[in-house]
């Protein structure tokens, strides 16, 4: 069984392949055209399944991933987000139900006029943020929070991904600091 995330001009759907070699050679980034997927009713948001009956071939084309703004996200849901990191906290690591550690990170992101809490759960919380940064995350859950605020859940078939529009590579010389969940260097200013 291979998982994917796949978007298409109503949004996001997961996407579950039980032959695994449909989705195996595909690259994220690439456009696709799928044939013979079953929907699959037990997910939240779209859910669809691929099985040897399925297709999938490469298309040149190319839909763009629809994104809400943060004032527009409703209190359930699925959505997808990109905008500007405002707040980011420190992750926590946690016991989960079967035993094992994972991690959770509460971050803030804004359009310049709303902003919208997004909770970031497991590997999705160990990615490093800073406030300035741009900030994509796909087929996430809202929820209303805790503080009564509504709140984007990304978690087990999210997507979380932060584009990187630098122009080379970075060179940094510095002294390697093990932090809680996360890893510093520190050059001393």
């Amino acid at each position: 069984m291979v998982e994917a995330l796949v978007a298409d001009s109503f949004g996001t759907a997961r996407m579950v392949a039980w032959a695994p070699e449909l989705l195996l050679p595909v690259s994220p980034g690439s456009c696709l055209h799928i044939t013979g997927a079953k929907p699959n009713q037990r997910d939240e948001g779209r859910s669809y399944s691929l099985d040897e009956k399925s297709t999938v071939t490469p298309t040149d084309l190319c839909i763009a991933v629809p994104f809400t703004p943060p004032g527009s996200v409703g209190d359930q849901g699925v959505y997808s987000v990109r905008n500007e990191v405002k707040q980011v906290r420190q992750p926590r690591s946690f016991t989960t139900r079967n035993g094992s550690t994972s991690w959770v990170k509460n971050i803030v992101i804004t359009d310049g006029n709303d902003d919208l809490n997004v909770v970031l759960w497991g590997d999705h919380a160990l990615i490093p943020l800073a406030p300035g940064d741009q900030i994509e995350v796909y087929h996430a859950t809202a929820k209303p929070g805790r503080s009564g605020f509504i709140e984007l859940a990304a978690g087990r078939g999210s997507v979380v991904r932060v584009p990187d529009d630098r122009a080379g590579p970075i060179v940094f010389t510095g002294t390697i600091i093990p932090g809680p969940g996360c890893t510093f260097i520190d050059n001393g200013r």
